[in-house]
This record gives C-alpha cells, sequence and structure tokens, in this order.
C-alpha cells in the first residue's frame, strides 16, 4: 500500500544568509545542494534551496530509462497543489547529464566518466525568499509529528547561532588546457560550416572542454563563483564522488502547478567593458547583431516546436524576443517561450519531449546532434544537461548546465562552446568560447 505524503513549511523569524546555512549544516554532508538564485531576476529567479539526500539514484545509460524510474518514484509521493509563493515542495534534485538525450530519440557516440544522471530525494529542506527576504524550514512526509520535530529540532540549532566561515585566501591550480586546442577547434568550426553550406544544418552548437588540477575544496571554489558571477540559476551540487559548480544564467524548463510550461533559451554573447560608455555601446552592438538574431531565433523556433509537442495547441507565445541582459562579465540574448502543457502530459514526458535544451544543440536538433557526436571528441557528461528540481506537487525548475566547473577528486572539468552558423567567423567564435569560461577560470584562480 502507498503511503500518503503532505507538505509543510513554516517561515522562521529572521532570515539568515543561504551560505552560512550551507557551511554550518551541510559542509560535510556527502550528498548536499543548494539550488542557488545567487541573482535574483524580476519573474525567473527568487527561490533558493539547501538540503541533502535522503536517498540516491545513481544512474547510467545502461540501466534502464531514467525518465521511467523517476516517472515511478515521483507518483510515490505526489501531493495535492500547495498555496506556499515557492515551488519546490520536496521531491528530487539533481541532473540529467547530456548523453540522457540517447533516452530521447537521438544518437550517442560517447559514454561520460560521470553519471549520466543522478537524483536526490530530498524531504527535508530550507527556502530562500530573497525578494521578500524569508526563509522556511519545508518537510515531505507521511507523519505529520515527525515534520514538527525535524523542524523544531532545526530552530534549536539555528538558536544556537551559527560559525562564520571565511574564504580561503590562497588558491593552487594548474594551467587549464583544451582538449581542442585552438588549430583543432577552428578546424572543427569549419567542418561545421562545411555541414551547414550542404544544408544539413542551420546551426551547430560546437563544445569543447578546458582540464586542470586543483587541491582545493570545491566549495571554497564555488563560493568565490558566486560572489564573482552571481547567476540566476546557480547551483553547488555535491557527491561523495564528484561536486558540480553551477553559475548558469538559462532555464531549460519551468513548470507550475497550473500547468503552464516555460523555457528561456539563451543565444548570442559578448563581453562587457568596464568603461560604462563603452559597455552600452557593446550592449546595443549585442542587440542590434544580425549574426546573434539569427541564432537566437533558430532556437525560439526550436523550442517552440519542441514545447508545440507537449502543450495545447495554439498556446505556445513567445513573450519575450531577443531581449538582452547583463551579466558580470557578459552580455546575453535571451528569448522567452510558453505553452500550456496538455493534461495528458505528464512533467517527466515534458521533460523528454524538450531534452537536450536546443540552445545547446542546434537546430534542426535530430540531424544536427549526430554531426556533433561526429565533431566532438569526448562526452559533454554534466555539461549541457539540466540540473534542478522535480517536485512533489508537480512542478518543475530545471536550467542548463553552462558557466559549469565539475571537480572530481583532484580534477577540473569546465565545458564550453557556441554555436556556428554559415557566416560564422571562426577566430571570433574562438574567442567567444574562452570569454565564456572567464568567471570561472577566475573563481579557480583568484586571490582575495
Amino acid at each position: 500500500m502507498t503511503q500518503k505524503y503532505f507538505f509543510s513549511a513554516e517561515m522562521l523569524s529572521e532570515w539568515i544568509d543561504p551560505e552560512s546555512i550551507f557551511i554550518n549544516l551541510y559542509a560535510g554532508k556527502d550528498h548536499a545542494f543548494w539550488l542557488d538564485s545567487s541573482r535574483v531576476i524580476e519573474g525567473f529567479s527568487r527561490f533558493s534551496y539547501i538540503g541533502e539526500a535522503a536517498k540516491v539514484i545513481r544512474y547510467a545509460i545502461t540501466d534502464g530509462d531514467i525518465f521511467s524510474i523517476l516517472e515511478k518514484e515521483l507518483s510515490k509521493i505526489r501531493i495535492p497543489k500547495t498555496t506556499y509563493p515557492f515551488l519546490f515542495a520536496g521531491g528530487y534534485v539533481g541532473y540529467f547529464g547530456y548523453e540522457v538525450k540517447q533516452l530521447c530519440g537521438f544518437s550517442n557516440n560517447h559514454i561520460s566518466e560521470f553519471p549520466d544522471a543522478m537524483w536526490y530525494f530530498v524531504d527535508r529542506f530550507f527556502i530562500f525568499d530573497h525578494k521578500e527576504k524569508k526563509m522556511y524550514l519545508g518537510c515531505l512526509t507521511t507523519d505529520k509529528k515527525d515534520a514538527a520535530h525535524w523542524i523544531e529540532k532545526t530552530k534549536t540549532i539555528l538558536q544556537k547561532g551559527l560559525v562564520s566561515n571565511e574564504r580561503k585566501k590562497e588558491v593552487t591550480i594548474t594551467a587549464l588546457q583544451l582538449e581542442l586546442d585552438k588549430t583543432n577547434y577552428l578546424q572543427a568550426i569549419n567542418e561545421c560550416k562545411m555541414y551547414l553550406h550542404k544544408g544539413e544544418s542551420y546551426e551547430i552548437c560546437l563544445t569543447n572542454r578546458m582540464r586542470g588540477i586543483s587541491y582545493e575544496n570545491s566549495l571554497d571554489i564555488y563560493r568565490r563563483l558566486r560572489q564573482s558571477n552571481p547567476a540566476p540559476y546557480a547551483a553547488y551540487f555535491h557527491d561523495k564522488d564528484f561536486a558540480i559548480l553551477c553559475s548558469s544564467p538559462e532555464r531549460f524548463l519551468t513548470l507550475d502547478q497550473e500547468g503552464w510550461v516555460e523555457s528561456k533559451p539563451m543565444k548570442g554573447t559578448i563581453s562587457r567593458s568596464t568603461n560604462t560608455t563603452a559597455d552600452r555601446k557593446r550592449f546595443l552592438q549585442l542587440q542590434e547583431s544580425e549574426k546573434d538574431r539569427a541564432e537566437n531565433l533558430m532556437i525560439v523556433d526550436l523550442v517552440r516546436n519542441d514545447l508545440g509537442r507537449v502543450c495545447t495547441i495554439g498556446s505556445v507565445q513567445v513573450p519575450e524576443l531577443m531581449k538582452v541582459e547583463t551579466y558580470q562579465t557578459v552580455h546575453q540574448m535571451i528569448s522567452v517561450i510558453r505553452g500550456k502543457l496538455r493534461s495528458t502530459v505528464s512533467p517527466i514526458a515534458c521533460i523528454k519531449a524538450c531534452f537536450p535544451g536546443g540552445s545547446m544543440t542546434g537546430a534542426p536538433k535530430k540531424r544536427t546532434i549526430k554531426i556533433l557526436d561526429r565533431l566532438e571528441k569526448s562526452a559533454r557528461g554534466v555539461y549541457s544537461g539540466a540540473l534542478g528540481f522535480l517536485s512533489a506537487n508537480g512542478t518543475v525548475d530545471l536550467n542548463i548546465v553552462i558557466r559549469t566547473i565539475v571537480k572530481q577528486q583532484e580534477n577540473i572539468s569546465i565545458g564550453l562552446g557556441g554555436a556556428i552558423l554559415y557566416q560564422s567567423d571562426p577566430e571570433k567564435e574562438f574567442d567567444e568560447m574562452l570569454l565564456k569560461a572567464r568567471a570561472l577560470q577566475t573563481a579557480l584562480t583568484q586571490t582575495e
């Protein structure tokens, strides 16, 4: 007999900085997470969540179908709609790696060194409302007394006070090396252009990897990263064997309790200037760039098509088209596509229909992924996948895993890339790829 779950949350009387909560209560845990809206963008990012796993699903592509596994697990804990301002009501926190595309009808030539997916069952956690500066304790459980006991116990711990923890000032890291050096990456871009010239693709999102060595604690690196490059869909996901340090500005999918699903693809990047006038010129340069607008529009059409497969007819809209947003080191061009999910389509089925995010593949998706499998020399792994939550109340919020460091013991890997069009300048594309690593390299190498 399936047990009935319910969710309760209690708002606390004071605000405590999320970083302090994580450091004091979760830094030493084998399976902890921090979904970190370290930069709030009105209408897109407002809440952060911190907690640890009560159970872990560690998945490789040979282990069956992770979508079916999660569908079954979520059916056991499904609860009615909640009335809190935040969406996550307990459930699963984790990621789908890029190679999970094999389950979505796409080719797959590479095997990742990391789990192809990992999901933590989360039943007790902190919620932070950055807009209202309010903090909650959330509990998903079958036993109301158990929920009350955990909340009171946690409040007692907080009342005793938390210890401050300064970030380390000394950093040790070897030079980062590109998997495809400049010569080979430029060659791969020219091969992309050959496929584009033949009409086999319209846009190819070619990626590369940067690798290095760091003996520093992954949390210390992440703390510097969120300080120097705050992002709306950032995350620190810690497993006993590796850690994901993510400062993503891009949303893959969100699904609310009314069935509205939304994607926020990002295509078009330009570096910022410390000079205000020059920075404004760069903003306008990106806004008016024919090449970047073409990149963005192709992905908008692709995402509209993906959502059209799972949404009610006529509901798919584009409320934001080719809008430029400003971040710490770059300006980015974004669009927003949304639609009303059909009542017969589950949240998991919606994710599967849209995965992987079109901004990380190009268009048309199926043929372009085959080209990428041929051109790229290794698995993307966590990079280019999606990380976030699958809630017991049927809601979803997943980012696109970009601007991310993955640390396994002392080994560092960073995924990088960019969209290649027929009119792309290979040298400029190479420079743009390196630009996307700048904030990550700073977090790995800066001293305070």
